[in-house]
């Protein structure tokens, strides 16, 4: 764990303030130099008590449903989670029971026919993972729809997402105390990696961002941001932030800044990441 000072100095929060009807285009992390603490990135309404899972697109701020899913969705339509592939650039989701990917003004038929929710997919690995109405947590081939392997069956168990490298699978998982996360290879052994919350890959796929969250069983009265090495099972905390709260974090994929959600005042916020001081 480093000293305040050191925190301070590889984590200065940026907030830059923009209209709350941000638009996919938008850039909302222009710079990475010069930040101050007076502005968040987008002020967030009706998102009371509720996490919001953010998606950088290379120096983009995207809202996944406002600006992916509503360019598809007619009436009648039901959409689950959007999520983004960055192997392959493809933004995909459930759909009227589909899998669909959205390219252009279309929404492509991946795979018909497919049940669940918690999905991500890793299309240069050729690979799905959807969690299951039996809990079941279950990777499958895009291409054929062929089971591959479950890697884990809990009703406590949710959200699997890959690895960058597509080898590995975060899980998090919820208990009466508190949350911890898994990892898993797409082989199928799996690892409890220790108490934490909304965890997230880095780059190398070795390391893992996550958030140590405390309640009062109404609101979150504090978060932090924390960084696990999956090999050295070294954890380090990154912000010392009581008057932020941080949570559902995305990480840009080169890993020079997040963007996170702080729980506190319900607004987006970015900090830039200097990786070379964890090493």
């Amino acid at each position: 764990m480093g000293s305040r000072t050191v925190t301070s100095s590889f984590l200065l929060l940026m907030m830059l303030f923009a209209s709350a009807n941000a638009k996919e285009d938008a850039i909302m992390v222009p710079d990475l130099s010069g930040f101050s603490l007076s502005k968040p990135l987008v002020l967030l309404e009706g998102v009371r008590h509720q996490p919001v899972y953010l998606i950088v697109v290379g120096r983009r701020l995207v809202f996944p449903f406002e600006d992916v899913a509503r360019k598809f969705q007619k009436v009648g339509d039901r959409i689950g989670e959007v999520v983004y592939d960055r192997s392959s650039g493809a933004f995909y989701a459930f759909m009227n029971g589909a899998l669909v990917r959205f390219e252009d003004q279309k929404a492509i038929v991946v795979r018909d026919e497919v049940l669940g929710q918690d999905l991500d997919v890793h299309g240069k690995r050729g690979l799905y993972v959807v969690r299951e109405r039996d809990f079941s947590i279950v990777v499958y081939s895009l291409s054929t729809g062929e089971k591959i392997r479950t890697l884990a069956k809990s009703e406590s168990m949710f959200r699997p997402r890959f690895s960058p490298d597509g080898t590995k699978v975060l899980v998090s998982e919820s208990r009466p105390d508190h949350g911890h996360f898994w990892v898993f290879s797409v082989e199928g052994q799996g690892k409890d990696m220790g108490q934490g919350y909304f965890p997230v890959w880095l780059g190398d796929s070795r390391r893992v961002l996550f958030c140590m969250v405390k309640n009062d069983s109404y609101q979150i009265t504090e978060s932090d941001l924390y960084l696990i090495d999956l090999d050295t099972m070294e954890r380090r905390r990154l912000t010392f932030t009581s008057n932020i709260h941080e949570i559902t974090p995305s990480v840009s994929d080169d890993d020079t800044f997040v963007v996170f959600l702080d729980a506190k005042t319900w607004s987006v916020m970015a900090a830039p990441l200097d990786l070379g001081r964890l090493r």
